[in-house]
């Protein structure tokens, strides 16, 4: 009897186990089950917090509430970004299910920037990607009409809608409201019936660089309902070139998201037709006109020409031009390679031949050599430019850049050699050249003789510790300045420079700098202070330099121009001359936001404000203000059109 009652208490025992497994694998089911429900209540990060070891069933509920969360985040990401959408009429009325598209920005997991348009059907839509953490959105469209966002006119990042949890978001837009552009004859005041309208988003000529291919090109009669231009940060500003037949172009600058009514006059215009004889040499070859009462730097026209021949110019303004044919760009020194001058009268043609300079024949020649970098300088990605500084005639071979990513590598470890390298340019034009390499912030200059030479050493001096404290002028106490920035200064050649940003150390209170040997100009907080004293600094080679940068406190105020209710975007052309009143003293323009421009003075006090006269509209009368630091009050300008 003893072997039966044996078996049957091992029974009893196995049997007791397995409903206490099953139990706890029922406990374990439910458990995960609440935690698909609802993660935030998993028991995981209770077990860590009261000091007991988890038993076996709770152990493994808190791995299948992990996995159950793993996958619930990973039906999250696949689903991508839902939203819904309402447009708010102008008298507040609220369309939930409008359709059209929408305009959507985000950032990758690889930090490029996406843009993309999804449809909304019935005030819904969806981003069927990757569940992105925010989305800046841009516009909605219909066939014929625009809308943006209600609280944001313009958007980019850091107005960016931040996403929940679940990938939903809802947004709310505001149609934008028509501008109209009412084109009137300078002589008679009346609505000119066929109009071109056309913008090509520079906004730094009077005249447009394109016709075909702009942007946006209207033809109808006065006045005219202007299309939205958009650029794709949102900029709603354009640049509107506007003519009629036997009238000159007219510049115009709108805010075309902004609405309401803005008006401009024409002038009666002319033509010219231009021949360029000759064989054109190599480069990059402009035609451009001056006008002669404005000699200013940047040209009224501007073309590139491929080849000699005639261009015809129409819907000029009318006077007198200085024509020139040149090489390069109009800020950069260009060359002139032909030049003649134009009279400019209404409705006729003016004629004029210009004959290119033969400029002499230069011979390329072999660029080859070293980089020697000191060894206390760590190069990860070794990348050497070299800009040709000579003259822009022979600007066609002007920009070299050498690296061990180009194909074929032009730069090349020296073995044995640390810090050394070789490259090799291949055939470059002679002349000087500005050598930058942008990983350690050093500039410097060489020159490739006439004859070529396979020993061009490009080298690279000890660098030097700089420590610089950032003082108010005026109390020579710490300024607070966040952060500073600094590049290397060439005494006998420009181009261009990155500067390179450091932040404050929040223990010293210093910025630790360490930089190329030479010449460093230094720039503190821009939107803060404005420079004083102590902005270059020399550093020597290997050496440690403590240095003090001077700095005032600078104010700014907002400006906005309006004609009736039309906001008038801030025009580059037409400069208002700001004047310190309470000793010497500069301004800045420094840029346009949704409530006005925004100027930035080098200090407090009050100024003058004195506005030039605009084409069609009364003289505005000179405006006296005061500028403080840390408050920035808005100034409004009303445009009056002359009656």
């Amino acid at each position: 009897m003893r072997t039966p009652l044996i078996l049957l208490g091992a029974l009893i025992v196995a049997l007791a186990a397995y409903l206490v497994l099953k139990d706890d694998a029922e406990e374990s089911d439910e458990q995960a089950r609440t935690a698909d429900a609802e993660p935030e209540k998993s028991k995981a990060p209770e077990l860590l917090t009261t000091g007991r070891v988890p038993g076996p069933g709770e152990a493994r509920a808190a791995k299948r509430a992990a996995a159950a969360r793993a996958k619930q985040g990973a039906k999250d990401k696949a689903r991508g970004v839902r939203g819904t959408l309402v447009l708010i009429g102008e008298d507040g009325s609220r369309d939930t299910k409008p359709d059209g598209r929408l305009s959507l920005q985000w950032d990758s997991d690889d930090s490029s920037t996406n843009f993309v348009e999804v449809n909304v059907t019935n005030g819904l839509w969806s981003l069927p990607l990757a569940r992105a953490d925010a989305v800046a959105t841009q516009l909605f469209r219909t066939h014929d009409r625009v809308a943006y966002r209600s609280d944001k006119k313009t958007s980019g990042w850091a107005n960016g809608v931040a996403l929940g949890a679940d990938g939903r978001v809802h947004l709310e837009y505001t149609w934008a409201p028509p501008l109209r552009l009412h084109v009137l004859d300078a002589e008679t005041g009346g609505h000119l019936t066929r109009v071109q309208l056309v913008t090509d988003m520079d906004e730094g000529f009077a005249f447009p660089k394109t016709v075909q291919g702009a942007v946006m090109v209207t033809s109808a009669a006065s006045p005219i309902e202007v299309p939205i231009v958009v650029a794709d940060d949102l900029r709603s500003n354009a640049a509107l070139f506007v003519r009629s037949a036997g009238y000159a172009w007219q510049r115009i600058v709108v805010d075309t998201l902004e609405g309401g009514d803005r008006t401009m006059t024409l002038q009666l215009g002319g033509g010219a037709d231009i021949t360029v004889r000759g064989k054109l040499p190599g480069g990059t070859i402009y035609l451009r006109l001056w006008r002669e009462d404005d000699k200013g730097e940047q040209p009224y026209f501007e073309r590139e020409i491929e080849f000699a021949g005639l261009e015809a110019i129409r819907s000029l303004q009318l006077g007198a031009y200085e024509a020139k044919v040149q090489i390069g760009e109009w800020w950069s020194n260009p060359r002139d390679i032909a030049k003649g001058t134009l009279e400019v009268e209404a409705g006729t043609l003016a004629s004029l031949t210009l004959d290119l300079k033969r400029p002499g024949a230069v011979r390329r020649v072999p660029f080859a050599g070293e980089l020697i970098v000191p060894a206390s300088l760590t190069l990860t990605n070794p990348e050497v430019v070299l800009q040709f500084t000579g003259d822009q005639s022979q600007g066609q071979h002007a920009y070299l850049r050498l690296g061990f990513a180009e194909k074929p590598p032009h730069l090349v470890t020296i073995e044995g050699r640390p810090g050394a390298f070789q490259f090799d340019a291949g055939p470059a034009t002679p002349g000087p050249y500005q050598v930058t390499i942008n990983e350690i912030g050093y500039r410097g200059t060489l020159v490739l003789g006439p004859n070529g030479t396979t020993r061009a050493r490009i080298v690279v001096p000890e660098p030097g510790a700089l420590t610089v404290r950032v003082v108010d002028a005026t109390t020579g106490e710490d300024a607070g300045a966040a952060w500073i920035s600094w590049h290397m200064v060439l005494l006998d050649h420009g181009g261009s420079h990155r500067p390179t940003r450091v932040n404050v150390n929040p223990k010293t209170k210093r910025f630790h700098l360490r930089v190329p040997s030479g010449r460093i100009a230094l720039s503190a907080d821009s939107e803060s202070f404005s420079e004083a004293v102590g902005t270059v600094v020399d550093v020597p080679p290997g050496g440690s330099v403590e240095h003090t940068l001077r700095v005032t406190r600078s104010g700014s105020f907002l400006l906005v121009l309006r004609e009736g209710k039309a906001r008038v975007p801030f025009d580059w052309d037409w400069n208002v001359d700001v004047t310190g009143l309470d000793g010497e003293s500069e301004a800045y323009m420094w840029g346009e936001n949704d409530k006005g421009q925004q100027v930035w003075v080098d200090k407090p006090g009050r100024y003058k404000l004195a506005f030039p006269l605009q084409e069609g509209f009364e003289k505005v009368p000179d405006l006296f203000i005061d500028v403080a630091v840390g408050k920035v009050e808005t100034h409004t300008v009303q445009l009056r059109r002359k009656r």
